[in-house]
């Protein structure tokens, strides 16, 4: 090897190097397996450092605890006042808050009504802060954090705000006084619907069993009744035949102001439009690709390049159905992030031969460089309820938990579960049911929900 190659090679080495020890400044390794959708995304603020205007960062989950152990997960957004109250409190906690208490943590902290923020990935609180108006961040707040609980207090103006890292189990609480949050957060709380799924926390239960809080759902009776879900390409039109008009409006937004040209159809039935630096591709089975070749050279941030991502999601129109961060990580071709759809409050995961055939592991994949979308990558499908409840659950969360531990442990070795949720899971004949997903030492097991029962049972 010449000194010339070697030296270019050196240097693309170092520019790896680089780009990934930057990106773990933003994500830590330690990630959480759950996956909602948060209620203060929608909501645009002003860096403390620059006149740039930053999308706050999403959490995975929002629960809210409406007392006595009960709580509702949300997947989808908040309106707008509910998002705004949670905003408020922590772009308070961040700019102003007092500490209150810090150490390792203590689960009683959901013990009466609160807000609860999970995020799918460690975040730096530092490019968290740049969601917040004139927020610079807070000195107390964990460097990350990957959990946000909020607590009004009923009794008077106080609010605290708590921090916590689950992998180093260490948590800070901040307390903020403010009557107009207090009174805002109460009534988010206080008038949050009660139907649908409700769900325990494990760790106020005394579920041992859990490496850290998990959310557990629970219905009354013996079954739970539910209707199904099923999936539509939203590249076919009302009698789910493909539709090449259907696909230029999808597609079309992407190129915007950019005109654009329907280049041609493969061999594959795979389209192609492309202008100068953009070039999409629409795939039979509903797969679309978006490739960015124009040269930028901003610098990105974790936050800069999460608001880059949204606001190319917020041009796709053809996207009904709501979606959820599920993870982000830093690649060889940007920042990665990615998302999964869900139905009335109800994760969606697509099935390992849905995967498979689709070649996919997340239902949409944004790669970010330089604030730049490069690569746009999305199940293009739309997905709703049937009209009535058709199907039913009869297998609880602790029935199936003894059934992966008896089946996938050593020697009955009794181990500590990662998490357990409740998931529509999409097959490749377009239907959906809901199944158990348990989460061990890395490994997902998936479960059915119902089971049928034997005569004299």
């Amino acid at each position: 090897m010449t000194r010339n190659k070697f030296t270019n090679l050196l240097i693309v080495v170092l520019a790896f190097l680089a780009v990934v020890q930057t990106g773990g400044l933003w994500l830590s390794q330690t990630k959480s397996h759950n996956l909602f959708y948060s209620a203060i995304n929608s909501f645009l603020t002003a860096s403390s450092d620059t006149t740039e205007y930053y999308r706050t960062i999403e959490a995975g989950k929002t629960a809210i605890g409406t007392g006595n152990n009960r709580y509702v997960l949300l997947y989808e957004k908040q309106d707008k006042k509910a998002g705004s109250a949670i905003k408020d409190a922590i772009g308070s906690a961040l700019e102003n808050g007092e500490e209150n208490i810090s150490g390792t943590i203590d689960w009683n902290i959901l013990s009466g009504k609160n807000i609860v923020l999970e995020f799918p990935f460690s975040v730096s609180s530092a490019e968290f802060a740049k969601g917040f108006s004139s927020a610079s961040g807070n000195n107390i707040v964990p460097e990350n954090f990957n959990c946000i609980v909020i607590t009004p207090s009923f009794a008077d103006d106080g609010t605290y705000i708590t921090f916590i890292t689950t992998g180093e189990q260490k948590f800070v609480t901040l307390v903020i006084e403010d009557s107009s949050i207090n009174s805002s957060l109460r009534t988010v709380i206080d008038s949050t619907p009660a139907d649908g799924l409700a769900y325990i926390s494990s760790a106020q239960s005394g579920f041992n069993i859990f490496k850290n809080n998990v959310f557990l759902p629970q219905w009354a009776e013996n079954e739970y009744l539910y209707p199904s879900v099923y999936s539509v390409n939203a590249g076919t039109d009302g009698n789910g035949v493909f539709s090449s008009s259907e696909v230029k409006q999808m597609v079309q937004p992407l190129f915007a102001p950019s005109a654009f040209d329907h280049s041609g159809i493969d061999g594959n039935g795979i389209h192609f439009y492309n202008s100068d630096e953009i070039v999409v591709k629409y795939y039979p089975n509903g797969i679309l690709e978006y490739f960015n070749y124009k040269k930028s050279t901003e610098a990105q941030t974790l936050a800069s390049a999460y608001d880059a991502c949204m606001e190319f999601i917020e041009k796709d129109v053809s996207i009904k159905t709501d979606i959820f961060l599920t993870d982000a990580d830093v690649t060889t071709e940007g920042l990665v992030f990615k998302f999964d759809y869900s139905v009335n409050n109800i994760p969606i995961k697509l099935s390992e031969a849905l995967k498979e055939k689709l070649g996919i592991e997340s239902a949409i994949e944004v790669i970010v460089t330089n604030n730049t979308v490069k690569k746009y990558r999305k199940y293009s499908c739309n997905f709703y309820e049937s009209s009535e409840n058709d199907m039913s659950a009869n297998v609880d969360f602790l029935t199936e938990i003894n059934r992966v531990i008896t089946e996938h442990s050593a020697d009955g070795e009794i181990v500590q579960v990662d998490d357990i949720s409740l998931c529509y899971y999409a097959d490749e004949n377009n239907l959906c049911s809901l199944k158990w997903i348990t989460d061990i030492d890395g490994s997902s097991y998936t479960g059915d929900t119902f089971a049928v029962a034997y005569e004299g049972e």
